[in-house]
Parts: structure tokens; sequence; C-alpha cells
């Protein structure tokens, strides 16, 4: 009796911690979507003449390292803060983050290993989903605008994925064996 009355504390223990942890990651990337949603709206902030989204840069390494409750609910609020600069109806970017995500994070839980090249590849998928979207929403199609803008859009947005790799992946790891 005194063994499961021991173990069960022990099971609670643990349980708390791993809700600490939990809340301590969503914590962290919500803090960095809010800075990069700063950043993405400031209109000045261009590289080359492009306008990389770095929240979809973010979610593309989010979805290799954590689960599908973190990694969509972190595509649904960066879907929902796209939304608010963006010209589309509010909710558009939402759902195209949360579907591209799932559908990107099944993926990597069966194909795709957490390397760089692969945070490369899921959020240029991300983004150019994003990016079609709202071009075709606002310009409408056979726009030349579209293809000049959008190529270099997808390929910064997917550049800084590898910026935003080692981090976190550092995140994911270290929090893992804190607390």
């Amino acid at each position: 009796m005194a063994q499961t009355a021991q173990s069960d504390r022990a099971a609670r223990a643990d349980r708390r911690v791993r809700a600490r942890r939990r809340l301590l990651k969503a914590a962290v990337y919500t803090l960095t979507v809010l800075l990069l949603f700063l950043l993405y709206g400031d209109p000045h902030l261009r590289l080359f003449g492009w306008k990389p989204n770095l929240m979809a840069a973010l979610v593309g390494c989010v979805l290799l390292f954590e689960g599908p409750c973190m990694s969509v609910g972190l595509a649904a609020g960066c879907g929902l803060l796209t939304d608010l600069l963006r010209q589309t109806p509010f909710g558009v970017n939402g759902l195209v983050f949360c579907a591209v995500a799932l559908l990107l994070w099944l993926a990597a839980r069966f194909w795709l290993r957490p390397v760089p090249l692969n945070a490369f590849f899921a959020s240029l998928i991300l983004s150019a989903a994003v990016h079609t979207l709202d071009f075709l929403l606002v310009y409408g199609p056979g726009s030349g605008l579209f293809v000049r803008l959008y190529l270099g859009d997808l390929l910064s947005t997917a550049v800084f994925a590898f910026l935003f790799f080692r981090p976190v992946r550092f995140l994911h790891g270290k929090l893992k064996f804190a607390l």
C-alpha cells in the first residue's frame, strides 16, 4: 500500500513538471511570435526588397520538434496575426496556416527528420500556401507582380528558417531536461 501511494505521488510530481515545461515553452513561443509579428508589421523592414514571413519560418521549425497541439496552436496564432496585416478576410490565413501546419507535422512525424534542410522546405511550403492565397485574393490571377514578389518572399522566408532552426532545437532540448 505504501509503494502505490509513493508511486502515485511521484507520477503526480512528474505530470506537474511536464505541465510546467509545456507552459514555459508556450510562453517562450508566444513572446517570440509577438516579436516576429512586430518585425513583420514594420513596413520599412525589407531584405533586398522582399518581405519574409518570419512567423511562417518559425512555425516551419517548431513543427519538426513539437507535438500537434503546440505546432497547430502556434500556426493558428501566427495565421491570425498575419490576417491583421493583410488585406484578406480575417481568419483565412489562420485556416491556411493550421491546415498546412497539420499536414507538414504529419509529414515530419513519419518522413522528415529535424534537420535544417527540412525546416527550410517546411517553411517554404507553408509560406507558399499563405502567399499564394494572399496574392490570388488581393491581386488576382495573372498579375505580373505575383511572380516577382512571390519568389523573393518565399526564398527569404525559407532562409530565415535556417536561422531559427538552432534556437528552436536548443529550446526544445533544454526545456526537455529543465525544471
